[in-house]
This record gives C-alpha cells, sequence and structure tokens, in this order.
C-alpha cells in the first residue's frame, strides 16, 4: 500500500525521486498535503468509520527532504492513527497517516515540518562565494467533508426544512425597527431526524443571528435569534430588509426579513447570555444577563438614556436587576447606547422576558425574548431504571437481548433537558455505552440494550449500573423550590459503583465513580449503591440507578415440590413445583418457556398448569435466593372398583417438558409423594 502511495506521489510532485532528484538545486522548501483513499485515489469527500490516509510530500532545496518529521492534524471532524500525528518522511520526502472520519461535516487537515534553506552569494571582486543553511517552516493543508452512509449503504442525503421566523418574517408583515425574532429549521438526514446532533450555520445580509453555528435537538430541530440590529449598532430595514440562510452539509435554506423603518427611535433588544439558565440551587448556571440598546430614526446609538426596565414574564421567583427584586429597574444606556439588567432564576421553570421603555415616551419599547430557565438537573430520587426482560435466555446462548430505560427528572418532576447523557456500565455480557435523553410521549428518558455473551458471572447474575451527574434528595424546609444549605436537609451520599457480588459494600475491583469525598457516611448496595465514607456535604452527586440482568439456562431443573395426592372420585388437588435451570440451579428458566406435562399413571390426570410459561422474574436483592418461577397443575385421580378415598396419583411420575424461545427443548421429572 506504502509502495504505491509513493510511487503516486512520485509521479504528481516537481520533487524528483530518488538520486536524479538530490542532484537538482532549483527546489524551493515546500510542503504538499493530499488525501486519498484504500485504492490510492486523491479524494475530498469522506465517509464516516472509512479509512483514508494523509499524504505529506516535503521538499528543500536540492531535492526530497529525507528523514524529516512531519507533523499531522485532522481537522475537528476525524482522528489520527497513531494518536500522536507524526510520521517521518522516507527518501523521497514522503510521510503518510491514517485518517478515519468521525463526524459528518466540513474540516481541513494540516501537515508541517522544518526542511533545509540553502542560499548561495555569487563571488563578487572583492569576496568569495558563500553558501548558507537555515531551518525554514513548510506547511500544507487539505480541506475534505465528510459524511454519514444511509440505511442502504449510500451516502446519507441531508435536507432542511423551510427556514421560519416566528414572527413578522413573511411577505407583508414587518419587524419593528430593532427588534428580534426567533428561527427555527429542521434537519433532516434521509428523511428522518439525525441520530447525531447537527451543526447548523446561520449567516444574514442584514442583521445578527445567534447563535451560529447551531446545534439540532433529538428531532433535529435547529434555533436560533435573529436580530434586526447590526454588529456596530446601526439598524436593517426595507422590504426585504434582508435574507437569513442556514447552511449545513452544502444545503441551505433561506427565509428573509422585512423590518420597518425608525420612526421616533427605537429600543432594541440585542441579547440574552445565555439564552438557557436553570433553577435557583440547581447547582448549574442560574443568572443571565439581557441587553437592549436605543436607538435613533437614523439607527445610530444614543447614550446616556433613561430606560426603565420592568419583569413582564415570570414563571415563578424570578428577580432581576439584583437578586429579591422584582420592582421596575430605571437606568441609562452606555456610549454605546446600551443597558444591561441581569436576571436571577428561581424555583420554577419557563420563559422570562423583560421589557425595557424609553423614559420619555413610553410608546417605545421593546421586549425580550429568547431567555428561559430550564429544568433542574436530575436528582437521585427522580431517576428510574427498568428492563423489557430481565430473565433471558442468555446462558446458553450469545446475542439474546434486552433493552434497559433510564426515567430521569428534576426536584420538581419535570422533565431533565433533551440531550442529557446517561452512562452504563455492566459486569458481564455487552451493554451500549450511553444514552441521550429525549421526550418520548412528552416524558424525558432513554433506553440501550444489553446482549447476552461472556463474560458470564458464575452465579448468571450481571449487576447493570446506570449513572449521569446530578443532584442529591434534599427537603426543602423553607419551600423556596431550591436548595439552600444550612437551612435544608441535604440526604448526602458517597461514591456510586457496581455492587458486582450484591454485597451490599464496596469491595476492590468494583467500577467506581469518585467524587473524591471524604465525609464520614453510611454505604449500601441495592438500587442506588453508595460508597461508605465518601460523601461530600454538597449538593451536586453521581445519580445511579442498579439492576439485575439474570442469563437464564435453557435446561429445566425442578428444585421444589408441594402438593396433596389423595383424591376422592369429585375432588381434585393442586400440585406446586419450582422451575429453575440446570446451569444455573437458582434462577428461573428464560421468560416465554412454554411447559407441558404428562403422567405416567393413567388414573392420574394431568389438568390446568398455571402459569403454562415461564414469567418475567427479577432478580430480588439476595443472590442466594431461589427465585425460580412457582407454578401449579391441578391432578384428578380416578378411584379404584369399590375404593373410597382412591390414591392413584401418589408415587405418578410427572415429565415437565420446556420449550424456551429459542426454540430449545428439554424436560425433567417429579414424582408425585
Amino acid at each position: 500500500m506504502l509502495s504505491s502511495i509513493v510511487a503516486f506521489f512520485c509521479a504528481l510532485t516537481v520533487v524528483g525521486c530518488g538520486g536524479a532528484a538530490g542532484s537538482s538545486s532549483s527546489n524551493t522548501p515546500g510542503l504538499t498535503l493530499t488525501l486519498i483513499n484504500a485504492s490510492g485515489s486523491t479524494v475530498t469527500n469522506m465517509v464516516v468509520g472509512t479509512t483514508y490516509t494523509l499524504v505529506a510530500t516535503a521538499s528543500q532545496t536540492g531535492g526530497s527532504a529525507a528523514n524529516v518529521v512531519v507533523t499531522f492534524t485532522a481537522g475537528s471532524l476525524a482522528s489520527l492513527t497513531p494518536t500522536t500525528g507524526t510520521a517521518l518522511t522516507n527518501s523521497s520526502g514522503v510521510a503518510t497517516m491514517v485518517l478515519v472520519p468521525t463526524t459528518a461535516g466540513a474540516s481541513t487537515a494540516t501537515a508541517s515540518a522544518t526542511v533545509n534553506k540553502i542560499t548561495t552569494t555569487a563571488a563578487t571582486s572583492t569576496t568569495a562565494a558563500t553558501t548558507t543553511t537555515t531551518s525554514v517552516a513548510v506547511t500544507g493543508s487539505a480541506n475534505y467533508s465528510v459524511t454519514t452512509l444511509g440505511a442502504s449503504g449510500t451516502p446519507a442525503v441531508v435536507t432542511l426544512s423551510a427556514l421560519t421566523a416566528t414572527s413578522g418574517s413573511t411577505l407583508g408583515t414587518s419587524l419593528t425597527s430593532g427588534s428580534s425574532t426567533a428561527l427555527s429549521v429542521t434537519v433532516y438526514n434521509n428523511g428522518a431526524a439525525p441520530t447525531t446532533p447537527a451543526s447548523v450555520a446561520f449567516t444574514t445580509t442584514c442583521g445578527q443571528v445567534s447563535p451560529t453555528p447551531a446545534t439540532s435537538n433529538g428531532s433535529g430541530v435547529v434555533s436560533a435569534t435573529y436580530s434586526s440590529v447590526k454588529a456596530d449598532g446601526s439598524l436593517c430595514q426595507g422590504s426585504p430588509a434582508g435574507t437569513v440562510t442556514a447552511t449545513t452539509s452544502g444545503v441551505t435554506s433561506q427565509v428573509s426579513m422585512y423590518v420597518s423603518a425608525p420612526t421616533t427611535g427605537s429600543v432594541a433588544f440585542i441579547s440574552a447570555s445565555p439564552t438557557q439558565i436553570y433553577l435557583s440551587g440547581s447547582g448549574a448556571t442560574s443568572q443571565a444577563t439581557l441587553t437592549f440598546k436605543a436607538l435613533s430614526t437614523t439607527g445610530t446609538a444614543l447614550p446616556t438614556q433613561a430606560i426603565d426596565l420592568t419583569l413582564t414574564g415570570n414563571p415563578g421567583g424570578v428577580t432581576f436587576g439584583t437578586q429579591g427584586n422584582t420592582a421596575l429597574v430605571a437606568g441609562t444606556t452606555d456610549a454605546s447606547g446600551l443597558i444591561t439588567v441581569s436576571v436571577f432564576a428561581g424555583g420554577t421553570p419557563g420563559a422570562v422576558t423583560v421589557k425595557a421603555t424609553w423614559n420619555i415616551n413610553s410608546a417605545i419599547y421593546t421586549t425580550s425574548n429568547s431567555l428561559s430557565i430550564a429544568s433542574g438537573p436530575p436528582q437521585q430520587r427522580a431517576m428510574s431504571l427498568s428492563m423489557t426482560n430481565p430473565n433471558i435466555e442468555g446462558w446458553n446462548i450469545d446475542g439474546t437481548t434486552t433493552q434497559l430505560t433510564v426515567r430521569i427528572s428534576d426536584a420538581n418532576g419535570n422533565a431533565v433537558p433533551n440531550g442529557t447523557v446517561v452512562n452504563f456500565v455492566s459486569s458481564g455480557g455487552q451493554i451500549n455505552s450511553t444514552c441521550t435523553t429525549a421526550l418520548v410521549a412528552t416524558f424525558s428518558q432513554c433506553s440501550v440494550n444489553f446482549s447476552s455473551q461472556a463474560p458470564r458471572p458464575a452465579n448468571g447474575r450481571v449487576v447493570v449500573l446506570a449513572y449521569l451527574e446530578g443532584i442529591k434528595n434534599y427537603t426543602d424546609t423553607n419551600a423556596n423550590n431550591q436548595y439552600d444549605a444550612g437551612t435544608d436537609t441535604l440526604s448526602d451520599q458517597g461514591d456510586a459503583y457496581r455492587d458486582d457480588n450484591e454485597n451490599g459494600q464496596y469491595d476492590s475491583g468494583e467500577f467506581v465513580v469518585s467524587k473524591g469525598g471524604a465525609v464520614v457516611c453510611a454505604g449500601a448496595g441495592g438500587a442506588t449503591p453508595k460508597r461508605v465514607n465518601t460523601c461530600t456535604g454538597l449538593l451536586p452527586t453521581t445519580v445511579r440507578a442498579q439492576t439485575i440482568i439474570l442469563l437464564s439456562s435453557n435446561l429445566p431443573l425442578v428444585t421444589a415440590v408441594a402438593g396433596q395426592a389423595s383424591f376422592t372420585s369429585t375432588n381434585a388437588r393442586a400440585f406446586n413445583f419450582t422451575l429453575n435451570g440446570t446451569a444455573q440451579s437458582l434462577l428461573p428458566m428464560p421468560s416465554g418457556t412454554s411447559i407441558s406435562i404428562t403422567s405416567s399413571v393413567t388414573g392420574c390426570g394431568v389438568g390446568t398448569i398455571t402459569p403454562s410459561a415461564v414469567q418475567y422474574v427479577g432478580g430480588g436483592t439476595d443472590p442466594a435466593a431461589n427465585v425460580g418461577s412457582v407454578h401449579s397443575v391441578t391432578l384428578t385421580g380416578t378411584p379404584a372398583a369399590g375404593a373410597t378415598p382412591a390414591v392413584t396419583c401418589s408415587g405418578a411420575i410427572l415429565t415437565i417438558q420446556t420449550t424456551t424461545p429459542s426454540g430449545r427443548q428439554g424436560s425433567a421429572t417429579v414424582t408425585v409423594p
């Protein structure tokens, strides 16, 4: 492969290969960088996950730059192998590096090296000829684009919906001079929301768009805000005043903005920074700054103007200006015509708006947009971990799956923000490492899959831990919807760990998420394992949940029997038995295993089996407990002639036949007492 690459680039570069190149003195230092595919063809477009090669060709005065260290960078959308990103040029001045694209988009790969430059000064009548060798830095670059593959194996087709604005952006309507509007566009990857967040860049011919680029949410929707105020403070106006363009993966969507001309001056909303804050006391950012600007009729900034600010949209507990204040805030614009005000979140999520009014003319005002208070971070008590099937046919078979789902909310029971990442680790089998929350039927959740395979714990019980960053439980003593240290009661908890042996305590070698805490506190296992004496006394924590997946065997074993086997001519008796797998005698057989029973005694009839198939069976909290499935069968006896009562089932051998979901069949026998 490398020899073909070298031959390919020898044909392209002006630097010769071998001895002929070294004899030339006309070459000047330089470096070229080219991207090629596995067949040696030059490419600029790549596919995520496919391997490519960066080829750097370095030259110096006199020929090829051999034995020179070349440093490569992959750009923002790919990775290098080896990760050091350095390689040594061969005798032809060629160095190569493996490049693997990881994310769709466009970026630039670069290469750099230091080579020799020889400068010769001709002899004069008074001086001899001189030759000077200096080291010079040379660089090269290669632009590239990256796409993902669609389900059919062809490159994914990225499209954009129509770019829309929530107010005043359609023909026949106008934005108020100096005002703003929210923008929305949806990214589609082969007609569906992209599996990974897509980045969309916004440009405008007049005004400003923020943020740019912006990232899509779980539904592919990208949001931004258009302001009809230019960066220098002047105003956009006209029909249209400008065009906003959204761009991703080479596709665009546009919308025109119609902005009315200023009349007697205006107050413009400039920005909210950040545009999203979190509930007070949540441990996340809970303060934002709103900026407004006073403008003249010509669009120039107006300093020293009196502006009155009022809180018009308050979801609950929001204050502004200073913490605790909700009354009007009077201020004056600075030399750039700007006035700012701080906003402090309360204990309730929702949209916040502030009205800025020109003090000398109350008819001139604007209202902020784009600032919202999001749900607080995940709280320990609000995390739930469930699965579709707890006892899978996984002891004898690889690839049997079950789905685990985390449902998570904040301290107020509200959904956490979309895109919250949940991590997973397991003591056996294979599990997806993360999932990202999204609203499913308006509720926040995400799911991963577990698959049976090696390693398998000796007792067949796989421990799964799900965890993410969040906050501890607390009692809101003063009822202000936020945590106040020293006032509210904190339910402290130590490091999260995976209790592999289910003994209720952390043991060396078990997976742990250390926070470095050393406060004395109790530890525990179970559904929310906590490591002893690693508390912090602070609100942030690793929110966690643990569950057990049973790797059930497909061969049956009866471990317990009970029942009465004496019958009259009119009575039937129940006969109960516990069904396990032979490989793991404490575990049930796989859920969905069907059961049928035959009797060795003609006079002993077999009636209804309840249940007739193995149901979902959880692992419980005691790894030494028998969690086999319990079944009941009715036995009917026929009295012998002249005998009352008749004992016809005692001693009968019952053959229990099983068929697992994979179709594996087995049998076990039990003797009726």
